[in-house]
């Protein structure tokens, strides 16, 4: 089965300029995890199996942000902070990710309960 993947861009500045983009992808498979955490806690995400290289999309998001909100990719130790959402489009940006986008290792700084939503588009 292939999913399309319809993600879009915009960014308005005081000044009146802009940035903005609209994308399609065409993937064979989606994973899509939520998982709540408690301040103070840690969880880990599984998403399907594959190799940095089959992921065309990753986008990471929050119910809040914050330096003290971060994950770690796969084996790595590299603790990221999710202080934004964080999108990585195309080969050129999952490559850098320290491992391979399989598991997440979320921890939770913040003094507020939050939600982190993952969701990888790749092919198969």
């Amino acid at each position: 089965m292939t999913f399309r993947i319809r993600w879009s861009f915009d960014a308005t500045v005081s000044d009146d300029s802009s940035v903005s983009f609209a994308r399609v992808l065409q993937v064979d498979a989606i994973d899509r995890i939520v998982k709540s955490l408690d301040a103070g806690e840690s969880v880990t995400a599984q998403v399907q199996p594959s190799a940095a290289a089959d992921v065309r999309l990753l986008v990471i998001t929050a119910t809040a942000y914050g330096a003290d909100l971060t994950y770690r990719v796969g084996a790595s130790t590299q603790d990221i902070a999710l202080d934004a959402p964080h999108i990585f489009a195309g080969a050129g940006m999952i490559g850098r990710l320290p491992s391979a986008p399989n598991e997440f290792a979320f921890t939770n700084g913040l003094t507020d309960a939050v939600t982190v939503t993952v969701l990888v588009g790749r092919t198969a």
